[in-house]
């Protein structure tokens, strides 16, 4: 789980979304297990860049009046150009219920494997699970320091929490790497070596 605190106000009912996000503002739902739901309203600025920080398959906190609750994200709306979010429902979660949410993966060591040349294909960027909500990983790392070695990394390769089952299959592969081409000898530099050898021999004659 997350500690993070995401800062929640109440929205009107009334009020007009087009003209909320016009102000710099989300709109949205929380939705309770056991009470009424509640039309929500969240900072812009604020609630992307917290979605960035934590991901958005995560349990975190939010502060509503006041009160701190713990939720999960139940549906989220971006704008299909701008990809900016444009509404965003939760559900509160009991941090003693067990629930089966997709947590992202987080790539150690990439940017060195590509720089050496390496093909990196990336296959997953999150995982299905399933655990107690307190348990449940804000991410789960994926180290690369012998994908070149190995080849590929598959979801039996991670290592999770403890209480935490990963549900995708265990051979699914989550990442490969390509080994870099060797350089060839291009059709220019085969004509240099021809001329180079034609000139040696009219030398040597």
């Amino acid at each position: 789980m997350n500690s993070d605190l995401l800062q929640v106000s109440i929205r009107a009912p009334q009020s007009k979304a087009k003209q909320l996000r016009r102000q710099g503002y989300v709109p949205g739902v929380l939705y309770g297990r056991n009470t009424t739901t509640t039309p929500v309203l969240f900072n812009k600025n604020h609630v992307e860049n917290f979605i960035k920080r934590v991901g958005e398959g995560t349990v975190f906190d939010i502060e509503l009046d006041g009160i701190k609750q713990t939720v999960r994200i139940r549906e989220m709306q971006r704008d299909p150009i701008s990809k900016e979010i444009i509404h965003l429902d939760l559900m509160n979660v009991d941090l003693d219920q067990e629930i089966k949410i997709n947590v992202a993966l987080r790539f150690e060591g990439m940017e060195s494997l590509e720089k050496s040349g390496y093909i990196v294909q990336q296959q997953k960027d999150s995982i299905e699970v399933e655990g107690l909500a307190r348990n449940i990983p804000s991410f789960v790392s994926v180290p690369m320091d012998d994908l070149a070695e190995k080849g590929n990394i598959r979801v039996q390769d991670l290592e999770v929490p403890d209480g935490i089952s990963v549900l995708d299959a265990p051979d699914d592969v989550i990442v490969s790497a390509l080994t870099p081409a060797k350089e060839t000898e291009t059709d220019e530099d085969a004509a240099e070596e021809e001329i180079d050898a034609t000139d040696n021999d009219q030398v040597d004659q």
